[in-house]
């Protein structure tokens, strides 16, 4: 097995932990930094004789919103002289992303993990709340950030991943990062559900439908 380092900047609620899961059971060392979560998202450390010899995963889907985050990636990976790394980009609808992390936070607040539901009860309120120093509404400016991250890693190949097909098309993913298929993690999942833009005033409809069309443009040209 070739030594590669598959390193996920984002996006968050993308099917990343999905990938993370598809990549252990095909027998990749899968690793998440100690400093992975919101507080430390712009922390990147890797231990270099820690992936010798062998395909390593890593991600923080957060880093993508934090261009000092890309920086100390790409820093690293020429401090080691690392020659195959590949870059993942995880993306999905904007509307959808927006509104399944709402979910999550609730959800994580329901269980304790994050007990600071009462800062948005509501699906507006969380739109305007902060999260990686961003309104969350913002965070679904993807072309923008994407349009960083290729900067920073022009020298390296960066692969685009639909959520969808993390669960529906998994070989195809695996055959694209050169990577051996060992079979599926579990079966195919295609029960996706469109995103209520009732959710969304009017002028919340304009933005994303604004961030979706300039991030399709920009995939269109990848």
């Amino acid at each position: 097995m070739k030594e590669q380092l598959i390193i996920c900047i984002g996006f968050p609620k993308c099917g990343t932990t999905w990938l993370h899961i598809l990549f252990d059971h095909n027998e990749i060392f899968t690793r998440l930094p100690q400093d992975n979560g919101e507080i430390n998202y712009r922390l990147f450390s890797l231990n270099r004789e820690n992936f010798k010899g062998k395909n390593v995963f890593v991600k923080t889907p957060a880093w993508i919103f934090d261009k000092n985050s890309l920086l100390r990636i790409r820093k690293f990976i020429k401090d080691n002289k690392l020659q195959n790394v590949k870059i993942i980009i995880c993306y999905r609808n904007i509307a959808e992303y927006l509104y399944s992390f709402y979910l999550h936070r609730c959800k994580e607040a329901e269980l304790k993990i994050r007990p600071c539901i009462d800062n948005y009860k509501t699906f507006d309120d969380y739109l305007k709340h902060t999260e990686f120093d961003i309104p969350m509404l913002h965070t679904g400016n993807f072309a923008q950030y994407v349009k960083q991250a290729i900067e920073i890693f022009k020298d390296y190949d960066i692969y685009f991943i639909n959520h969808k097909q993390i669960c529906s098309d998994q070989e195809k993913i695996m055959e694209k990062l050169g990577i051996e298929y060992r079979g599926p993690t579990h079966k195919p999942y295609t029960d996706f559900k469109t995103a209520d833009m009732n959710l969304y005033t009017k002028r919340q409809k304009e933005i994303i439908e604004k961030y979706q069309q300039e991030f399709d443009e920009l995939l269109e040209q990848k």
